[in-house]
């Protein structure tokens, strides 16, 4: 029993351990052959589709639904808005509570403030979802009010797992950015570059935001199991 507890102890901390080494987008880009182009849309539905066809959505653990899930990721984090095809914008998420991310953020954009520093566990960014339609921001999102809530929406989807946000927000959130063009900041980081590989640039570091999303995913995969081998004891 207790050599049992031990292995499966090990799987999980073998599965913390992948997620805490994380590669940026860059550096995955750069070892796996792959360019991150906001241009290029049709390698990012090419890779899309791939994803479907391969049903990555149900095991992303294979090689080509890693690299494909990497090149979609990677341009759905970093490009502005319009530059990603809505077939991705509306489908990434069947694939991100799944697939394990890289490390990227949003592109900057110049002469735009910093985003709000974001909550990612309290609900802030479905409610500004929410107060954004009682205030009609798809219609009209000019005011002040629409503003602060929209840059509260895009910090919280930009720096936070993506299960800080419901599927209708982060689906919502590309429906208001068609129409609140006029509010835009920067994530902290976003000045960096983001399309050059460091491969020394987690040495110290811990869990980042993009991968943080894998760690949940594998963390509630292990203790499922975890938890499946207690209760039959």
């Amino acid at each position: 029993m207790m050599f049992i507890s031990a292995s499966i102890f090990l799987l999980l901390s073998s599965q913390f351990s992948a997620v805490l080494s994380a590669e940026s987008c860059a550096c995955e880009a750069e070892h796996l052959g792959f360019a991150i182009d906001c241009t290029d849309t049709a390698a990012m539905l090419t890779a899309f589709n791939a994803l479907q066809t391969s049903s990555c959505a149900t095991d992303c653990s294979t090689e080509d639904c890693t690299m494909n899930y990497y090149i979609v990721q990677a341009h759905h984090d970093y490009c502005q808005e319009g530059e990603v095809p809505t077939e991705i914008e509306d489908g990434f998420h069947d694939f991100d509570t799944v697939c394990v991310a890289c490390e990227i953020q949003r592109a900057a954009t110049e002469g735009a403030p910093d985003c709000p520093i974001p909550v990612c566990d309290d609900g802030s960014g479905d409610t500004a979802y929410s107060a954004m339609l009682d205030a009609g921001c798809l219609t009209d999102c000019s005011s002040e009010a629409c503003g602060t809530n929209f840059l509260t929406l895009v910090a919280v989807h930009d720096n936070c797992p993506h299960e800080s946000l419901t599927t209708a927000a982060e689906e919502g959130l590309h429906d208001m950015e068609s129409i609140c063009t006029m509010h835009v900041c920067n994530s902290a980081t976003a000045t960096e570059s983001q399309l050059v590989c460091d491969d020394h640039s987690h040495e110290g570091e811990t869990t980042t935001t993009s991968s943080v999303k894998g760690l949940y995913v594998k963390a509630a995969t292990g203790c499922f199991f975890l938890l499946s081998f207690v209760a039959s004891l």
